[in-house]
């Protein structure tokens, strides 16, 4: 009897060793995985863009996102937006060219992943994100994002993240005028021709596409 009883606690004794021990290794292979920490800033900002209104909803950065699986930094910084074509033209837009994220003292970013649509349909509106890979830690408040290609010298559109925006300086515009002008046209009857000017049209695109000037 007394060899049973000390045969049945050796072998519960090896049996929570063993557990144990496999539990150990199983979290040496298989480690638990970390809560992911992402950091968000709201902002609600938009403005127009080749004739595409942008709405910069938030930003968020983390050390990876779980639905990119491009990670070539220290930390991912990620614009959450959403892009309406209120117009009857399609239009088509190279972000990994014409989206940059500005930080302080840095050369601008450009994007390493994007959802949102290169060619938007016309009439219709999407949600999407913008992903950034950053070399450093970054104070969200401090960043901005920039539409425009500057390889093609088209005119640039910026959004801060914070702090003072008038998004109606990138908004169409007319300015109404009163001016006759008077020219002298010697080949056809009648010779003298009178154009009256009514207004000028300030646009900052045309026809889907970002003007350069």
């Amino acid at each position: 009897m007394v060899l049973i009883v000390c045969g049945i606690v050796a072998l519960i004794f090896a049996t929570s060793l063993s557990t144990g021990w496999f539990h150990r290794l199983a979290a040496i292979i298989n480690p638990p995985a970390t809560p992911l920490t992402i950091t968000t800033l709201g902002i609600q900002r938009g403005a127009p863009y080749a004739g595409l209104n942008y709405t910069l909803l938030n930003v968020q950065t983390a050390s990876s996102f779980p639905d990119d699986p491009i990670h070539s930094g220290v930390a991912v910084v990620r614009l959450n937006l959403t892009v309406a074509n209120h117009t009857t033209s399609s239009v088509s837009i190279l972000y990994y060219d014409a989206a940059r994220l500005i930080v302080p003292k840095l050369a601008p970013i450009a994007p390493t992943n994007v959802t949102l649509s290169a060619d938007p349909a016309p009439g219709t509106s999407q949600s999407g994100w913008i992903d950034f890979a950053v070399s450093q830690p970054v104070q969200l408040g401090a960043l901005k994002l920039q539409l425009g290609s500057q390889s093609q010298r088209e005119s640039l559109v910026a959004i801060p993240f914070t702090g003072s925006f008038d998004p109606a300086q990138y908004a169409d515009r007319t300015v109404h005028q009163s001016l006759t002008i008077n020219y002298y046209f010697p080949y056809y009857a009648p010779r003298l021709l009178y154009y009256h000017l009514t207004a000028v049209e300030v646009r900052y695109d045309y026809n889907g596409s970002q003007v350069k000037a």
